[in-house]
């Protein structure tokens, strides 16, 4: 296994920006996914049966279809897909859009689930990759993998918009991330089964650093552990189209960082990349600061580097609503933002039925240290609690939020980090 090194980062004088990022765009007649009118299948067409209308979270396994309007979706024993007559065909593709659907590969299955297209059928899919698949070399056999402190974040920015005055709605879909984990080094003493969590962000863009909060929620790595034994990166999918992040602006930074208390942190490998100062980490020196002007303590460079996050984006003509009228399923909490917080954070979840809500914070001992009085809202998207944390000092807690209906009590924990 390979050791990794612990960040004592210098800033270096700020470095002139380059040409606009490389973006391959994905349309359906691009990267594997082909369209065609009429799929014949030998001298006929396909024949599918046992259809039904498409519906929003359905999943669908080898051999079973659904439909929407007068097109139908079904999908075969291989994995790939095929629309009703006078409709499509998919050959390799993970994701395609049919008026306010969308029919998503099941990343590692091949099972499609269906999801709702936040636009028309003239969405278009936009996927944004920077790196090349490699950690960062500093010569030799020698690669940068630097362990990060707990509080640290790290971004890159995307910008899916390539047209000026283009005007449609910009939706994230979904994003590919590779994290490292201190146990998955040489040098570390934590088993391999030490939690592997991570909080994703999504921030509006403030003259070229991430700027407001948009989105935040805890994840846990999908991935079985391995150790690091090479340098090419492995990638994992997160599908976010059901997250209800909502339209963004037209440049949006993506960034990800430690959850929780455990001792099991994050480790940057950041890939080549030369076109552009892109990526942040934070907090330095109480912000954000461009990756390219950072220095580790042992006088590795972080020039020319980039985070390696993949993302896809949708851009549609309208905005199209499926679950307009429709009350949430289960309890759903979508975390806090922002964090790190300086005076108040907001907790944000949906709600299947009325429900009494109260939320109380801990510090790292236990000990509680704030309430928030109970609130009686009713079912329904997108509640939010504020919490005013201007009395705690800086540090790390956890909140617990209670949640009581009709049908019972349910505790819901998450990570807060205060700074000056």
């Amino acid at each position: 296994m390979k050791n990794r090194r612990t960040l004592s980062i210098t800033v270096l004088v700020l470095l002139a920006m380059a040409a606009a990022p490389v973006q391959a765009q994905i349309d359906l007649r691009q990267g594997g996914v082909s369209l065609e009118r009429g799929v014949e299948s030998g001298s006929s067409l396909q024949h599918r049966s046992g259809a039904s209308d498409c519906q929003v979270g359905q999943v669908l396994s080898p051999g079973e279809s659904c439909t929407v309007g007068s097109q139908t979706f079904q999908v075969l024993s291989d994995g790939s897909g095929r629309f009703g007559r006078f409709g499509f065909f998919i050959t390799s593709g993970t994701s395609i859009a049919l008026n306010d659907f969308k029919a998503s590969r099941i990343s590692g299955t091949n099972n499609w689930r269906i999801d709702a297209v936040p636009g028309s059928v003239s969405s278009e899919i936009v996927d944004i990759q920077y790196d090349q698949g490699v950690a960062y070399g500093t010569g030799g056999s020698d690669h940068l993998f630097v362990g990060l402190p707990e509080a640290t974040l790290m971004s890159t920015r995307f910008a899916p918009k390539t047209a000026a005055g283009d005007d449609r709605e910009v939706r994230l879909d979904r994003i590919w991330l590779a994290p490292y984990y201190s146990n998955q080094f040489g040098n570390s003493a934590l088993p391999e089964s030490a939690p592997r969590d991570f909080t994703v962000y999504v921030y509006s863009d403030q003259g070229g650093e991430p700027g407001q909060v948009l989105f935040t929620k805890e994840f846990q790595d999908p991935r079985t552990y391995a150790g690091v034994t090479g340098f090419d990166l492995d990638f994992f999918e997160l599908d976010l189209s059901n997250e209800g992040i909502g339209a963004l602006p037209d440049v949006v930074h993506i960034a990800y960082g430690n959850a929780g208390s455990d001792e099991n942190l994050l480790t940057i490998g950041p890939a080549p990349y030369s076109a552009e100062n892109i990526s942040h980490l934070y907090p330095v020196n109480g912000g954000w600061a461009p990756l390219w002007n950072l220095v580790t303590g042992q006088g590795d460079s972080f020039r020319e580097t980039v985070v390696p996050i993949r993302a896809r984006f949708l851009l549609g003509n309208t905005s199209v609503s499926v679950e307009q009228g429709i009350l949430p399923e289960a309890l759903v909490v979508h975390g806090n933002y922002p964090n790190p917080f300086r005076q108040e954070t907001r907790l944000e979840f949906d709600l299947p039925l009325p429900a009494r809500v109260a939320v109380e914070i801990f510090d790292m001992t236990g000990r509680r240290v704030l309430t928030v009085p109970p609130s009686d809202m009713a079912a329904g998207w997108q509640h939010h609690i504020t919490v005013d944390g201007r009395s705690l000092p800086p540090g790390h807690y956890f909140y617990q939020m209670a949640v009581s209906s009709a049908e019972g009590s349910s505790l819901q924990t998450g990570h807060l980090v205060r700074v000056r």
